[in-house]
């Protein structure tokens, strides 16, 4: 599928596609994780006797059960953001700016660290706030005392030391359990060493091209998925990181052949069976969910049917990205360029809609012993988790991103700019509905 062209630049959609997508994908597990803590499940709906639009709603919000397969899009559009500039570099015909050092690691570092510690460290302090009082309000429903299966899940608050370290070297849900409620940063951890990761990526995909940085980066994703099925004898955490590995060297992948360095054909034939797997892939999902509201000890989520999924979203990114038609580029560009604000604040979106979810269903459920059958909770969590992110967006993250960053770009160039928005991008982490 691959073919290598380092001089031909292919048609380009605007990058702005990318922030549209970051920014519903961060709406979509938020509004995902309201459903879960503050709407009563399908099935208790159903068993109501209910009847009407409501019926039609509880349905329809079934689709929301896949809040944990988001992450997979967010770590491809990492993986493109982050190689985006280098591969711009590696396509170029002037052999002098291939000699240039591609990546300065302290530079890089600092930027990461900029732009992901200030929203970081406010938001766990907002856990901690938000956690505690959940706690002096309702300490049954953070020691799983509900009436719900998939909220009685949720850990206790862990606030221990190792877990505070742990969390402010963001291995929050990784190596260490994730701060008090806030069990979503785990993605962030896993994002961290994609980081780590990433020199070893750019001196892959210069030494041996794109092919040959897609298979090393694969045939590790392999190698650590077989270890973890055959239970053989390492850290979980490192087995985990190189299984998923693969998704991120997808992005990068992809941003290549956005900036020339390579072809990608055939995208318009596999569009479409891409499209096909990954609604195979969401019926057998589906199916385990209503087994195990059965009652039967099933797991949802698994690596296989995560990489099946992943492969699904990378073939469409690519199709979009390199090989949508003219007629439809311009309304998908028209409609991104207005949800890109969507995309700037996914990042403070995803860090704090949590825990203000699992406060308020706390709250409720201490009045109540039952979720309300209407969706008018949920819908306020939405609005308020929403705003709550907005506000972290507009007093903290938005200051940590140069304004050298915030320059959109549209047209192709030989040689980028300084690191662009793009490059700033952090895949909202997310995690799945047990209910």
């Amino acid at each position: 599928m691959l073919q290598t062209n380092s001089r031909t630049t292919p048609p380009r959609m605007s990058l702005s596609v990318l922030d549209a997508l970051r920014g519903l994908a961060a709406l979509y597990v938020m509004l995902s994780h309201a459903r879960w803590f503050l709407w009563a499940t399908h099935k208790e709906y159903l068993e109501s006797g209910q009847h009407g639009f409501g019926t039609v709603l509880a349905t329809l919000s079934a689709s929301l059960d896949y809040s944990h397969h988001a992450v997979l899009l967010f770590f491809l559009l990492s993986g493109f953001c982050i190689h985006y500039r280098q591969a711009t570099l590696l396509s170029t015909a002037n052999e002098s700016l291939k000699k240039r050092k591609l990546l300065d690691i302290r530079s890089f570092a600092r930027r990461r660290i900029k732009r992901l510690y200030p929203a970081l460290l406010v938001a766990l302090v907002l856990t901690a706030i938000l956690d505690y009082v959940g706690l002096q309000i309702n300490p049954g429903f953070y020691a799983g005392q509900t009436a719900y299966q998939g909220l009685n899940t949720l850990a206790r608050p862990d606030f221990s030391l190792p877990t505070v370290i742990g969390n402010l070297l963001m291995q929050g849900g990784l190596i260490v359990p994730p701060l008090g409620n806030n069990a979503p940063l785990w993605s962030l951890a896993w994002e961290f060493w994609f980081y780590v990761l990433y020199p070893v990526v750019l001196v892959l995909s210069t030494r041996l091209r794109t092919l040959g940085m897609l298979a090393v980066v694969g045939g590790a994703s392999v190698v650590a998925f077989a270890a973890g099925g055959f239970g053989v004898a390492l850290p979980q955490w490192i087995v985990t990181v190189l299984t998923y590995w693969v998704v991120w060297g997808a992005g990068a992948t992809i941003a290549e052949a956005y900036a020339g360095r390579i072809r990608l054909p055939g995208l318009r034939l596999l569009a479409p069976l891409a499209v096909a797997l990954g609604m195979g892939v969401a019926v057998v999902l589906a199916l385990r969910h209503v087994n195990y509201l059965n009652g039967a000890n099933v797991t949802f989520v698994d690596p296989g049917t995560d990489l099946l999924m992943s492969a699904a979203f990378a073939v469409v990114l690519a199709f979009i990205m390199l090989d949508l038609p003219l007629s439809l580029r311009h309304r998908v560009e028209a409609v991104a360029r207005w949800l890109a604000p969507l995309g700037d604040m996914s990042y403070s979106l995803y860090i704090v809609h949590y825990p203000w979810l699992a406060l308020m269903s706390a709250w409720w459920l201490w009045q109540n012993p039952r979720l309300p059958l209407g969706a008018e909770l949920a819908i306020l969590g939405a609005l308020t988790s929403f705003a709550l992110g907005w506000c972290l967006w507009y007093f903290v993250e938005r200051h940590c991103v140069s304004s050298k960053s915030a320059v959109r770009v549209q047209k192709p160039v030989s040689v980028p700019p300084t690191p662009v928005l793009w490059e700033d991008v952090v895949p909202a982490p997310v995690t799945v509905s047990s209910r």
